[in-house]
Parts: structure tokens; sequence; C-alpha cells
């Protein structure tokens, strides 16, 4: 529990400036192009994951854990202080910085604390404190920004992942290291399942940032947008939990495949709606589909040895931010050269080549 608060207040720290682009676009009287690079620079500083995985499998969860809240909280405060444009982005690629630190070590502690049966149970409440802190962190924008102003709202937010740091240094210890001889090759038996989540990051990524586009062409106002989007993370919310147990029930690659699966028809079936309930609905079973599949494919990575567990997760990490981050990217080319329907069915045959990839070469540990 202590793990999912700070996995929570660490999700609202870094989508609470998503909604606020428009804003600082007109503060700091800066381009879209400038504007993508207050969330650009998290993500970039994520690539960092990999490293710090490496170090919490040498010298610890714990001590990692803390730090990267730390870091975390320094750069929110500090973001609330900017200036200026640049100073903002490079305190969110601090914040980067701080969440590569925190997300393998969280996650690698899960796995060292549970053991493998009630393992994707465990990993689907955590997610479900990620989603809950993406959602908190876009509400608490909104409203916070309107009241106490954006700087308050920051050194708010600052000041509560803060609170949590202490606490999860107080109450979490660190777990006794295993010493079996013989642990697995990080890439060998993982290399798939990095690829899997490669292809999630594309296709979760890529829908999530053409669908507002592809609703503007139907003159649906950011309200309803943005009512779409909550329900598909609000879908994901619900699926998380049946879909750990499931699981743990009848193994990781099954989930994996059926959430590939099941996602597939309903992007098929995005070009073909037109109407703001049609888009909540679609957008709502694409969620579910997250959802079905997310507890197994992070429960796979934890499944590895102890002693490369962080490593694992953090390579694992890396891999859904690269797939979140060329997405978008590629499917801007794609909708300005084919259009944005037929993107949204090559988001589909990514889906199904994932499922393909699963069922051919991912083996059950």
């Amino acid at each position: 529990m202590t793990i999912t608060i700070a996995t929570f207040l660490s999700s609202v720290a870094r989508a609470f400036p998503v909604p606020l682009l428009p804003f600082f676009e007109s503060e700091f009287s800066i381009s879209h192009s400038v504007a993508v690079w207050i969330i650009a620079a998290s993500s970039l500083s994520l690539l960092a994951s990999i490293p710090m995985g490496y170090i919490s499998d040498r010298y610890g969860r714990k001590w990692l854990i803390v730090c990267g809240m730390f870091l975390i909280s320094t750069a929110t405060f500090l973001s609330g202080s900017s200036q200026t444009a640049g100073q903002l982005i490079a305190f969110q690629f601090l914040l980067g910085l701080g969440s590569a630190a925190f997300i393998p070590s969280s996650s690698a502690i899960i796995g060292d604390i549970f053991p493998a049966a009630p393992r994707a149970r465990a990993v689907s409440i955590t997610l479900t404190g990620v989603f809950s802190g993406i959602v908190t962190g876009f509400l608490m924008a909104g409203m916070l920004v309107g009241t106490i102003g954006w700087r308050a709202s920051f050194y708010l937010v600052a000041v509560l992942i803060l609170a949590a740091a202490l606490v999860v240094g107080k109450l979490i210890e660190e777990p006794v290291k295993e010493h079996i001889a013989g642990a697995s090759p990080v890439f060998k038996l993982n290399s798939t399942i990095y690829i899997c989540t490669f292809i999630q990051g594309i296709v979760g990524e890529g829908i999530r940032t053409m669908s507002p586009l592809y609703m503007a062409k139907y003159q649906i106002g950011n309200e309803s947008i943005g009512m779409s989007l909550a329900a598909m993370t609000a879908a994901s919310l619900v699926i998380l939990p049946l879909a750990g147990r499931l699981a743990d029930r009848v193994g990781r690659k099954k989930p994996i495949i059926a959430g590939f699966l099941f996602s597939v028809p309903v992007i098929f079936s995005f070009p073909m709606v037109t109407t703001p309930d049609q888009f909540t609905v679609v957008l709502a079973l694409l969620g579910a589909g997250a959802g079905i599949s997310l507890p197994a494919t992070s429960a796979y990575a934890q499944d590895a040895s102890q002693r490369i567990r962080g490593t694992v997760l953090g390579i694992n990490h890396t891999s859904w931010v690269a797939g979140a981050t060329v997405s978008p990217v590629l499917g801007g080319i794609l909708a300005d050269s084919i259009g944005i329907g037929a993107t949204f069915k090559l988001y589909a045959l990514a889906a199904l080549v994932g499922a393909g990839i699963t069922v051919a070469l991912l083996k059950e540990k």
C-alpha cells in the first residue's frame, strides 16, 4: 500500500503539467514546438531507467526509491519557481530522472516482496496507483491553478511527495537479497517481453495522441474529448485488479495475447465512429484491452531473478517509453501522408503483430 501511494503521487507530478501546456504557451510566450518539450523532457530523462535499475540491483531498492521521490519533489518545487520556459523544461528533465530512479526500484521491490503466485495481483494494485495518479494530476491542475495559481499548485504537489518520501523511508524495509547461482541473463529470457512492451507503448500512446485529433475532425469539443480520454483510463482502472488475478491463475502469456487481440478489432473500428458517445465507448474498450495485458506484462518482467530484476524492469520500462515516444511522431507523419483513419489501422496491425510475437516467442517462466 505504501508503494502504491508513492506511485500515485509520482504519477500526479508527471501528469500535472500536461493540461497546463496552453497556459504555459501564454505565460512564457512560446510556440507549440517549444511547449511540447515541457512534457518530452521528462520522458527523455526516463531513459535513465536502465542504469537506475542496475544500480538498484547492486546497491538496494529502498534508498533509490526514497532518493527518486526526493528528486521528484525537488524538481516539482523548482518547476513552480520557473521564470522561463527553458528553466521549466530543465526542471521537468530533472523530474524525469527522479522517476527513472523511482519506477524500476519500486517495481522491483514488489517482485522482491511477493512470490510469483500473487505477484500479478500486487502489480495490478500498483498500476492502479499509476492510472489514478494520472487522472488526479489532470484534475488537480485544472482545479488548483484557477484557485491558488500555478506556482502554488506545483509547491503543494512537491510538499505532498516530500511527505510521502519520508513515510516510505520510515516504513519500507530493504528486501533480503537472494543468493542463487546462475541468475537468468538480462536479455536471453526477457527480450520478447521488451518487444511486447515496446509495441504496447506504440499502440497505447499512439491512440491516446491521435484520437483527439481525429475527434476534432467531427467538431467535438475539448470537454467531450477529455471525457472520452478519461473513460479510457477509467476502464483500465476497473479491469486491472481482475487482470492481475487472471495472470496469477493462468500465467502471464495468455492475458498479454488476449489484451493485444481484444484491441485489434476495436482499433479497426475507430475510423467508423463519429459521435462523442461512440468515441467514449471505443476508447473505454481500448482502455480495457490495455488493462487486461499490463499486469501480466509487468509481472513477467518482475518474475526475473532478484539479482537482475531492477535491470530487467528498467529495460522494460525504457522499452515502453521508447514506443510511447516514437509513436506520436510517426503517427503525425503517417496522418499527414495517408490520413488518420489509415494510421489507426496501422496501430491495429501493430497490436496484431504484438499478439503474434507473444504467441510465437514468449515462454512462461
